[in-house]
């Protein structure tokens, strides 16, 4: 797949993962398969990469994830931990009923906002980039 520009400082690529024909269960849980992608995030000239699984029905179409809603997903799970910043507000805010499942989806959340940081994207940063994404998937 082609990189995508999100900004002039701020691009994304996805890469399907070797052996990703043969689809994997979603680490969340569900039973689900999809193939799972490598999403590179670009910001100046700092990179970080990211696990990312497509959706089961773009699996079942043959079709590849949108890098937008990629990078959508991976601002928006570092969006949870700023609002929900310890794990009994990020399982009320998520209504997860399983103290294990609400763990590990904090710590994922968690991992993408410290990558983000590693990047040199601020807080606030997160915050505006997330509303940019959003304007372009609109468009």
């Amino acid at each position: 797949m082609a990189e995508t520009q999100v900004t002039p400082l701020l691009s994304i690529k996805l890469v399907k993962q070797l052996g990703s024909g043969n689809p994997q269960p979603q680490p969340w849980g569900g039973g689900l398969h999809a193939n799972k992608y490598i999403a590179t995030v670009t910001y100046y000239h700092n990179i970080a990469r990211f696990d990312f699984w497509g959706s089961h029905q773009d699996m079942i179409d043959n079709k590849n994830p949108d890098p937008l809603d990629a990078l959508d997903c991976i601002l928006g799970d570092a969006t949870l931990v700023l609002n929900a910043p310890d794990i009994d507000s990020f399982s009320n805010e998520l209504g997860y009923e399983k103290v294990s499942e609400a763990i590990k989806a904090f710590n994922g959340c968690r991992e993408a906002l410290v990558k983000l940081g590693k990047l040199g994207i601020s807080d606030d940063e997160i915050f505006s980039l997330s509303e940019t994404v959003r304007e372009l998937q609109e468009n």
